[in-house]
């Protein structure tokens, strides 16, 4: 599966916030409560357990958790037995998803042009040894343990203005400009030179974690839309002894794009957002007003929407191309119908209708896209919903 590159125009915290949701807040499907209920094998009880609790669940459908699977496998012949995830078998819950689903294996073409399936290994059986394992499925969080990323390749860093690094190039002086110099110069120093708040994002999922590059981008830009929707119903705690400090207590993903949001606006003398500890998944944001008449909830819902806007935003140009065709042709009519009819269809479909009655008409269409990307995914897991290695997100939401 190739990298996923796209370019995104917007504040660093605005852009760091959707790699750190990648990195922590995306759910999975894992393997835990390992139970070795025999083993006359050469690995310990505490080895297997932890071997078994790396294997990826290809599959993020909310009616496997809960699920067991177990292996039982008994070496008979006089030869090594490897003991892969195809021995795994489902039991207990009855479910329409194969085993071969769940661990699927990767396929690698050598250089004579043969595909060759290989399943992840567990264990090597020697002859007459023996070993049952049952694990289940639970729910979990890319964050929640560091087996559970599913994007090791995930970063951004800025666009590189290549007129301005030529430019500085040429000021330098004459004795710099050396053969060596010069390969420094473009591999290093001439990246120094940026331009502002643009930025390129890099992302490559693990082949069978359960996403692909464009759906995990996706998840995660659905996650911080609704983090921020909900925002609206926090409470703002105010100092007694000076009615114009007031904390509120957010996730810390949130909090920073808060942070930058409410920075410099009217009656604002000071925010900041900041953790007790660096391992806490929440924090303070910290505010001082000009007086106690600067409405600080309604300072926040104004700052809603723009942030709402961008992260949806992605998500739509990301793989708002790629909908299925049938998806498609249903976008296209919601697209000509009026405001009116927008709103009760949104309404019908399961938007919230104060969400739906309080965004703007040009969020509409928006809103309606993302929902049926949502459908496409659920719906249709399989779809090869993969886009091109390079993509500008601005380019494709002008198109």
């Amino acid at each position: 599966m190739p990298a996923l590159t796209f370019k995104l125009a917007g504040d660093p915290r605005q852009v760091n916030t959707l790699r750190q949701v990648v990195k922590a807040k995306l759910p999975v499907l894992v393997l835990q409560d390992v139970v070795v209920s025999s083993n006359t094998s050469q690995y310990d009880n505490q080895y297997i357990e932890d071997r078994f609790g790396n294997v990826p669940v290809h599959s993020l459908a909310p009616s496997l958790v809960g699920q067991d699977v177990r292996i039982a496998q008994t070496n008979t012949s006089q030869e090594v037995k490897v003991v892969t995830t195809n021995d795994f078998v489902l039991v207990g819950i009855e479910t329409e998803v194969s085993v071969q689903n769940l661990f699927p294996p990767t396929e690698l073409r050598t250089f004579d042009g043969v595909v060759h399936s290989l399943p992840i290994e567990l264990l090597d059986l020697n002859p007459g040894e023996s070993v049952e394992v049952t694990c289940t499925i639970r729910r979990a969080l890319t964050g929640d343990n560091g087996r559970y990323i599913i994007a090791p390749v995930c970063f951004f860093k800025g666009v590189m203005d290549e007129a301005a690094a030529s430019k500085a190039y040429e000021q330098l002086p004459q004795e710099l400009k050396t053969d060596e110099y010069r390969k420094n110069w473009e591999m290093l120093y001439s990246h120094q030179h940026t331009v502002p708040n643009s930025y390129t994002f890099v992302i490559d999922v693990l082949e069978n974690s359960g996403y692909t590059n464009v759906s995990a981008v996706a998840a995660a830009c659905d996650i911080i839309v609704d983090s921020i929707t909900a925002s609206k119903m926090w409470k703002v705690k105010v100092e007694d002894d000076d009615s114009t400090h007031m904390e509120i207590v957010m996730d810390e993903y949130v909090g920073y794009l808060f942070e930058y949001a409410l920075f410099g606006k009217p009656g604002i003398q000071f925010v900041k957002y900041g953790k007790r500890h660096p391992h806490d998944s929440s924090g303070t944001l910290r505010l001082k007003t000009d007086s106690v008449e600067v409405d600080v909830i309604k300072l926040i819902q104004a700052a809603v929407e723009p942030l709402r806007r961008f992260y949806l935003g992605i998500s739509s140009s990301i793989g708002g191309k790629r909908l299925h065709a049938t998806l498609q042709k249903a976008l296209d009519a919601f697209k000509r119908s009026d405001v009116s009819e927008k709103r009760e269809r949104l309404v019908q479909l399961g938007v919230d209708r104060a969400r739906t009655e309080s965004a703007a008409e040009d969020d509409l269409d928006t809103m309606a896209e993302v929902w049926l990307q949502q459908t496409e995914r659920k719906a249709v897991p399989d779809l090869n919903d993969e886009a091109p290695a390079e993509k500008n997100a601005e380019e494709i939401k002008s198109e």
